[in-house]
């Protein structure tokens, strides 16, 4: 059978073509990030003279003088190591003792600990740090408070537990009778504040503060719960117990 001419080029002309990538090199933009490689390469970028010149690569390796971190592909992984200095905040989980306003915090009793501050209305909680809480009728190491200790205390210390007192009174109830003034109760002495007899209602508590006598730095209505203190000298706030 006679072949005609020209047919056999065209049978290699199409046939199938399948180039070695791998074996070729292939030179590309830096800029643009890859977009002018072959699918599966990536750019890497020269660091010599060269500026954004590179050559497209499919794997990790590179030749000599080529700096991969550079490549578009990579840079998710190289900006994801940076993460490892979050680690550095671990030292922030160290305790910082049970006053978020002070470094320093006096004991009154066993976990029971005077934290100082100004807070606003409802927001007395913020005075004690976490793991701390500011102490209530629930906490009986309240009990271990002594009246001398907190007469050594400078500033009125206030607790969580629900109090009135009469005017000239000298024991406080706990909670607080019908129609009686309310008071707040706790630990240390201020101009207002009145020495109570301590009771085992109260949880011994030795001092107390009426709130319809209340005055600067001291405000309150109902107790502690719409209580506000604000002190120039950050003396007085609330005592903290630990958790």
């Amino acid at each position: 059978m006679r072949v005609r001419r020209g047919v056999v080029p065209a049978v290699f002309l199409f046939g199938c073509f399948h180039p070695d990538l791998d074996a070729a090199r292939y030179a590309c933009d830096g800029s643009l990030r890859g977009a002018d490689c072959p699918p599966g390469f990536f750019c890497a970028v020269s660091t010599g003279p060269q500026g954004s010149v590179g050559l497209c690569q499919r794997t990790l390796s590179a030749p000599p003088g080529f700096d991969l971190s550079l490549s578009a592909d990579l840079l998710p992984q190289k900006s994801d190591l940076r993460t490892v200095s979050d680690l550095r905040s671990v030292p922030d989980l160290a305790p910082t003792g049970p006053c978020t306003k002070t470094a320093t915090a006096q004991a009154v009793a066993a976990g029971v600990f005077t934290c100082p501050g100004n807070f606003t209305a409802g927001n007395f909680a913020t005075l004690c740090s976490a793991g701390y809480h500011v102490c209530g009728a629930a906490d009986v190491s309240l009990k271990l408070v002594k009246a001398a200790e907190c007469k050594a205390v400078s500033g009125f210390y206030a607790t969580q537990i629900d109090a009135g007192i009469t005017a000239g009174g000298t024991v406080a109830d706990c909670p607080a009778a019908m129609a009686e003034p309310t008071a707040l109760v706790g630990c240390g002495t201020e101009t207002r504040t009145t020495a109570i007899t301590p009771t085992a209602a109260c949880l011994g508590q030795p001092e107390a503060l009426r709130c319809e006598a209340a005055g600067t730095p001291w405000s309150c209505s109902h107790g502690l719960v719409d209580a506000a203190h604000q002190e120039v000298g950050l003396l007085g706030g609330v005592l903290c117990c630990i958790d």
